[in-house]
């Protein structure tokens, strides 16, 4: 929490404008000499000049209230109020007397007192953006985020120079999950102030915890540069690792966690990041080593539990894992990481009913693909709902929403007035699905509604389980007059026809968790007597439509997404296709849900819904999986998607 700023006190390299009226009369002159002298730190000088001023005029209440001031600048808050309190009581309507009555009673945690006094000051003149920033930092410290938001964007739109209540802004921005929010303001600070070292890792770290890894290092390294020693220059050094991290760079993390140790032995964040990375690196049996130290020198310290945890289920061991997430909660029953953790586990295992119910702790991470919204509403839980309105919103990606969409007309069936809210590229699809419910396009005005409840929650409020899927299969249907269209124009097939996505995942992060290298599956194309069509929804990150390198698409490519307006044009393109292959985005899940053969290139860190080592999915009946070795490249997987491919050729 920020000290109470107060007058005399400034962010980096730049003041705040006096709030006085000057005049050219000798007592106004006095008053701003003593200002100044006040402002540029000359306290015995300003004390001098205004007890001159006070024995020439014991009632002139500015040179009273600058005695306060003086007081409260040389950390004599208690000795400063009386002279605040004279100074109001002798003009009930002067603003900074009260403003810095308020500071002073914030810094002396009188915290009540001290918001009734900012409170007045801004009523009384809402230009003072100091005041506007310390009632800020009153309403944080009284757990009112809303009015500490509210303060401090009033102190940045009177000041737009003011660092501090930037600071401010992001970290209250960032702590309600609200990061592109926070970004903004952090990226502000370091526009006006590029050496402001604090300025620079807020920055950089914001970005990492909203998966935006690359853009991080940059703020980062210049921090880098300025801090080079002692603790700060440690968590600089800690938080490159964690970009190197997000990037897949495991040895330059490794290399960053470690200088980091160097700069200060006891950064436990870094030990314990060096210790998942060393898992990363393929040394499981080090990285378990090192988890074991730090449990036996830090027992009580709950991100040592929750990140081996995250190590176990990496390596494959879930009921090790949920037993280290359980001795993370057990030590922090309030931490998202942990509860997020147990709910993984309890997923990959099976345990649904547990699974759902810690899946709630999602929302309460930082680093959530989403971000909290508030509805005005209270949260559905799976109660009756009877003749009360229900509002559905779909959440993380368009994926997710296709696989939530099977439960539905389920909760279609337990409401009279239903609302379903997604992106609208799934809003075609939904309307085809549904019968009576209104689907809405995110952005679009919401109507009030008695009831909300995220897509991912449904599990839970229906009572699903795992071996009990609601609905019909296939759940979605295409478009009869589209996919007539489409079948006209792409003609007779030739043996074959084969949709191929080999790039996928809404974050960066699983962009490069998930994304095969063009070079290594284009071998697949080279088969002749299969039409191969790109079913590649985003821009790749090689091949053909890669942004940075154009390579040329083979003789039988065929491509024609730039014809997609939306999920359902691609729903009538993918039923012209004989077999869809692509790793785990969206595309994968339409073209299941649609009931056609997919073939799902799986990486070796899959999440919860892949659950197992076999090849089939209790989600899709027609999916096969095709599994990434744990600790190996891709290669293992084409070779397997290769011989399967012969297969499938021959029995046409």
């Amino acid at each position: 929490m920020s000290e109470p700023a107060r007058m005399g006190s400034s962010p980096p390299e730049e003041s705040i404008p006096s709030t006085m009226t000057q005049t050219d009369t000798p007592v106004s002159q006095s008053l701003q000499q003593a200002r100044e002298l006040i402002e540029s730190g000359e306290l015995a000088q300003a004390q001098t000049r205004l007890k001159e001023l006070l024995a020439q005029d014991p009632q002139n209440v500015e040179a009273i209230h600058l005695f306060g001031v003086l007081g409260f600048q040389a950390g004599q808050a208690q000795m400063a109020l009386p002279f605040f309190d004279r100074a109001i009581a002798l003009n009930p309507r002067f603003a900074e007397a009260y403003a810095d009555r308020g500071a002073a009673l914030l810094s002396m945690n009188q915290t009540e007192h001290a918001r009734h006094a900012l409170e007045e000051a801004v009523q009384l003149n809402p230009n003072l953006p100091l005041a506007w920033f310390n009632l800020g930092l009153a309403r944080r410290i009284d757990h009112d985020g809303h009015g500490a938001v509210e303060a401090l964007e009033r102190a940045v739109h009177l000041d737009p120079g003011f660092v501090q209540a930037h600071l401010q802004l992001g970290d209250l921005r960032r702590a309600q999950a609200e990061l592109s929010r926070a970004i903004e303001h952090y990226a502000q600070v370091v526009e006006t102030h590029p050496d402001f070292v604090e300025g620079l890792m807020k920055l950089g770290g914001a970005r990492i915890q909203a998966g935006v890894f690359a853009a991080a290092m940059a703020p980062l390294e210049r921090a880098a540069q300025l801090e080079r020693h002692g603790v700060t220059g440690a968590r600089i050094q800690m938080l490159l690792g964690g970009a190197h991290q997000g990037l897949m760079q495991w040895a330059q993390a490794a290399e960053r966690y470690e200088k980091a140790l160097e700069l200060e032995p006891e950064l436990l964040e870094a030990a314990i990041n060096l210790a998942t990375v060393t898992g990363r690196l393929g040394d499981a049996a080090g990285a378990r080593a090192r988890f074991d130290d730090l449990l036996q020198a830090h027992p009580d310290a709950a991100p040592c539990h929750v990140l081996l945890g995250e190590h176990l289920l990496f390596e494959g061991d879930p009921e090790a894992a949920l037993a280290a997430f359980q001795n993370g909660v057990e030590r922090d029953a309030g931490d998202p990481r942990a509860h997020s953790g147990l709910a993984h586990a309890h997923l990959t295992l099976g345990n649904w009913e547990a699974g759902w119910r810690e899946y709630d702790w999602r929302w309460k991470r930082g680093d959530f693909i989403e971000e909290p919204r508030d509805f005005g509403a209270p949260l559905w839980t799976g109660e009756e709902i009877g003749d009360k309105s229900l509002l559905l919103h779909a959440e993380q990606s368009d994926a997710d929403a296709i696989q939530c969409a099977r439960f539905l007309n389920e909760v279609e069936e337990l409401c009279d007035t239903l609302f379903v809210e997604c992106s609208a590229a799934v809003a075609p699809l939904l309307e085809a699905l549904l019968n009576n419910a209104q689907v809405i396009v995110r952005g679009e005005a919401l109507p009030d509604v008695d009831l909300h409840a995220p897509f991912w929650d449904l599990p839970r409020c229906l009572g699903v389980e795992k071996d009990d899927l609601p609905g019909e299969f296939p759940y979605l249907q295409a478009d009869d007059e589209r996919q007539a269209q489409w079948a006209q124009d792409l003609g007779e097939p030739a043996q074959g026809r084969v949709g191929l996505a080999w790039s996928g995942g809404v974050t960066e992060r699983m962009r490069r968790e998930r994304s095969l290298p063009w070079a290594l599956i284009q071998p697949l194309c080279d088969n002749g007597v299969i039409d191969w069509h790109s079913v590649q929804l985003s821009p790749p990150l090689s091949g053909p439509g890669a942004a940075e390198v154009e390579t040329p698409a083979p003789a039988n490519w065929i491509d024609h997404t730039a014809q997609f307006s939306d999920l359902a044009q691609a729903a009538a393109y993918i039923m012209q296709l004989d077999l869809v292959i692509a790793v785990d985005d969206a595309v994968a899940h339409l073209a299941a849900a649609l009931g056609k053969p997919v073939w799902l290139l799986l990486a070796d860190n899959a999440d919860w819904r892949w659950a197992g080592d076999g090849e089939s999915s209790v989600w899709y009946p027609t999916m096969r999986l095709f599994r990434q070795p744990h600790g190996k490249s891709w290669e293992p997987v084409v070779d397997a998607v290769q011989a399967a491919l012969k297969d499938w050729i021959a029995q046409r």
